[in-house]
């Protein structure tokens, strides 16, 4: 072969290389571009589907008119002032008193009212208070349980103030001596 044919094959041999050289880089930039395009596509569509679903999530969870019911309720229950009884519920509250004492085998001593009228202030007003010392004997864990029920008993506007824990000197008794506390309406 000729210096001119040698040189046309080996022109045509590297014409080849760099034509499959260009075919490989456009096939891999081209796989690249439509993996690119892909994973945008993807991306969209969960776009798309996480604002579906944000939008159905506001319409589950408005809280516009919750909050407007929250509003209206506060403001119904700061206007009611009978956060106590018209009057002292005296025979539940002793027979309360009795049941709870024998229920707890303790011996109740003594139940004295009070006598005359006090005031106590609640929430910036004043409320009348009717308060009666209690006295009763007994365990002190039978003590310690009657108290607990007195907490629970059905009258919520009931506490206990002046409570005095005192043991007998020659057995496991204590007696107990308190003071009941109720405000009522004026």
């Amino acid at each position: 072969m000729n210096v001119k044919a040698r040189s046309f094959l080996k022109l045509n041999y590297l014409l080849i290389v760099v034509a499959v050289i260009l075919l490989v880089t456009t096939f891999y930039f081209y796989s690249g571009k439509q993996s690119a395009q892909d994973d945008q596509s993807k991306l969209e569509e969960e776009v798309k589907s996480a604002e579906i679903r944000l939008i159905q999530a506001q319409k589950v969870a408005d809280v516009a008119p919750l909050q407007q019911k929250l509003a209206e309720l506060q403001s119904q229950l700061s206007s009611q002032t009978t956060y106590f009884p018209q009057q002292v519920p005296w025979p539940e509250l002793g027979n309360n008193l009795v049941v709870s004492a024998d229920k707890h085998s303790l011996q109740l001593l003594s139940l004295t009212p009070s006598i005359g009228t006090a005031k106590e202030k609640f929430d910036k007003r004043e409320y009348p208070k009717s308060t009666f010392n209690l006295s009763i004997e007994g365990k002190l864990n039978d003590i310690d349980a009657f108290l607990y029920d007195l907490g629970r008993s059905p009258f919520p506007e009931l506490r206990i103030d002046n409570l005095a824990l005192t043991s007998a000197k020659d057995s496991d008794s204590w007696s107990a001596q308190l003071t009941l506390v109720i405000l009522t309406q004026s």
